[in-house]
C-alpha cells in the first residue's frame, strides 16, 4: 500500500519521509530484513540532509533483529539527543531495544537500566507487543508498573 501511494501520489518531503519510515518498520517486523535494508538506504538517499530521529530507531531495531547488539548501542549512544528531541515519549521505545542489546551481550546491570527507563515512558506489555524481540525482556528484569487505569498505549 505505501509503495502504492509513494508511486501515484506527490507527497511534501516530510510526508513521503514518514511513509518510507513506516514501510522499513513493516518489513523488519515481518522478517523482510533484504527489502528493509534496501529501505533504509533509500531513506539515506533520499534525506541527506535530514536527521531522522525514526531512522535511527529502524536501524537500531535492524542491529537488535539481526543480532548485532554492539552496534545497536553504539548507534543508540550516537543517536541519543537526536531521540530526545524528536522522539518524546517514543524514546522508551529505543531504550527497550538498547536493554535487549545489552541483554544478547550478557550486560544484565545495563539491560535492567536500560529496561527501567524504557517502562517508565512504554508499558512493557506494549513494549513487548511493538517489538517481539523485547519481549523475551518481560519478567527477567523490572518492568515500572503502570498507574492504575492507564494502558501503556501513549
Amino acid at each position: 500500500v505505501i509503495d502504492h501511494l509513494l508511486k501515484s501520489i506527490r507527497f511534501d518531503d516530510g510526508t513521503a519521509h514518514g511513509l518510507r519510515l513506516a514501510r522499513a518498520m513493516a518489513m523488519l517486523r515481518e522478517d523482510h530484513l533484504v527489502d528493509a535494508d534496501g529501505a533504509i538506504s533509500e531513506l539515506r538517499r533520499t534525506s541527506p540532509n535530514r536527521d531522522s530521529a525514526g531512522l535511527a530507531l529502524i536501524e537500531l531495531y535492524r542491529d537488535v533483529k539481526t543480532g548485532h547488539p554492539s552496534e545497536a548501542i553504539e548507534r543508540f549512544n550516537a543517536a541519543a539527543i537526536l531521540f530526545r528531541s524528536q522522539l518524546g515519549h517514543r524514546i522508551g521505545d529505543a531504550y527497550g531495544l538498547l536493554a535487549r542489546a545489552y541483554d544478547l551481550l550478557g550486560k544484565t546491570t545495563e539491560a535492567a537500566d536500560a529496561f527501567t527507563k524504557a517502562t517508565l515512558l512504554v508499558g512493557a506489555r506494549e513494549l513487548g507487543r511493538r517489538y517481539p524481540e523485547v519481549a523475551v525482556l518481560l519478567g527477567k528484569y523490572r518492568a515500572v508498573p503502570m498507574p492504575p487505569g492507564q494502558s501503556g498505549v501513549a
